[in-house]
Order: structure tokens, then C-alpha cells, then sequence
């Protein structure tokens, strides 16, 4: 939970992992995956970014940035950032 000891909650928060990264904002999520390709991972997951509204899918299960190109550009661009 990124945002559960924030006194502030910050309007979006940037982690990193092995070959990922998560841009979280309260509503969504951001993620890019990277995995190099001599290296397994599961099927559920894919190479690039998957954006998931929280609101609606608290369980990050349905990428939606192909319906929220907004949200999308946003996030990336504060990825990229």
C-alpha cells in the first residue's frame, strides 16, 4: 500500500521493481513490464504498459487504456518524467 503511512496522500507515487515499474495515483494504476526475454514470467502478464482503474477493478485484472487514452497519457508521461 504505497499510499497507507503518506500523512499527505501525494497525487502520484512511483515504484520500481525487477523489470517493472508502477505509476499509482488513488484511482489507477500504471504498470510497465519488462522482462528480458531469456527470462520466464507468467503467462497473465505481458511486455509494455497496462493502465487498471482501481475504482472499478480494485483487483487490477482488466487493462482499460485503450478506454481511457487520457488517463494513459498522463501516467506515462509522468513515467517517463
Amino acid at each position: 500500500d504505497v499510499f497507507g503511512a503518506a500523512s499527505r496522500v501525494p497525487e502520484i507515487a512511483i515504484a520500481e521493481g525487477n523489470h517493472c515499474a508502477a505509476v499509482r495515483t488513488l484511482s489507477h494504476k500504471l504498470i510497465w513490464i519488462d522482462f528480458p526475454p531469456d527470462i520466464p514470467f507468467p503467462a497473465s502478464l505481458r511486455r509494455g504498459f497496462a493502465l487498471f482503474d482501481l475504482r472499478t477493478d480494485p483487483g487490477a485484472k482488466k487493462d482499460v487504456q485503450a478506454e481511457q487514452p487520457e488517463v494513459f497519457a498522463k501516467l506515462r508521461d509522468a513515467f517517463l518524467a
